[in-house]
């Protein structure tokens, strides 16, 4: 699910923590609130308007997403961009997706509904290469596009398990927002992908699945090596935030 999806369900939440918590991860996934900044629950909770408890509620989810991190003085500092994340949050989910394309290949036969309307989705992508949509769009399709296999595998639980996922790698996606690297090539993947499925292939639709995982890990890891050649000045941890190298941005492991 993408940044936009996940933050309106924020917006729709009565829950002061909920609407805290999508706000609050929306601005660090748009880089807002930058890598390796300090905040403060006092600055939080001036900005967003609202008491502390519901705000330490959503500092806490944050932070087991590893998105924020207290150290050892209480001072909290959203979490550095790091290849090594990267790599971890993409092994993660290859694995995740793969389980998620044999299954639905082996239940496609049973659902031709949905496995058509995941083509359909196909069909949508490619029809906006070349537009003036841009990569936001076609990535925000790529998101149903996940679902809808989701659906077809019949297992919703491995839907809720991605979606949780995303919250700590929509940074990293977000960054391709800014480039059109994945807009040339998304549609292909997975219509290579769906078409195995279709044919209950699962061996073939899981091949398909970590070579397209790993296409985006490539370009994740490209877009962290952008973002620090990009920056001109360094930070350290407890830096206003601000678009600077922050320690954990690299462009090698570690």
């Amino acid at each position: 699910m993408s940044a936009q999806r996940l933050a309106a369900i924020g917006a729709e939440t009565s829950s002061a923590a909920d609407w805290a918590f999508y706000e609050l991860w929306r601005r660090i996934v748009r880089r807002d609130l930058a890598p390796g900044a300090r905040v403060t629950e006092e600055t939080l909770a001036k900005e967003l308007d609202v008491s502390r408890t519901p705000l330490r509620d959503a500092i806490r989810k944050l932070e087991e997403y590893r998105l924020l991190s207290r150290h050892r003085n209480r001072t909290i500092y959203v979490a550095p961009m790091s290849v090594a994340e990267v790599l971890e949050l993409t092994a993660i989910r290859e694995q995740l997706e793969a389980l998620v394309v044999r299954l639905a290949a082996q239940r496609a036969s049973q659902c031709p509904g949905d496995v058509a309307k995941a083509l359909l989705m196909v069909e949508q992508m490619s029809a906006l290469e070349g537009t003036d949509f841009g990569a936001g769009t076609l990535l925000e399709l790529g998101d149903r596009f996940h679902e809808q296999l989701v659906a077809i595998s019949g297992m919703p639980r491995l839907g809720a398990m991605l979606t949780s996922l995303r919250f700590s790698i929509e940074r990293y996606r977000y960054l391709l927002n800014e480039t059109d690297d994945r807009s040339r090539t998304i549609a292909g993947e997975h219509r290579r992908v769906i078409e195995a499925i279709a044919a209950g292939d699962a061996d073939g639709a899981e091949v398909e699945m970590r070579a397209h995982i790993g296409k985006a890990r490539e370009l994740y890891v490209r877009s962290v090596a952008r973002l620090l050649d990009e920056t001109t000045s360094v930070a350290r941890p407890g830096s206003e935030p601000g678009l600077s190298v922050v320690p954990g941005v690299q462009p090698g492991i570690g």
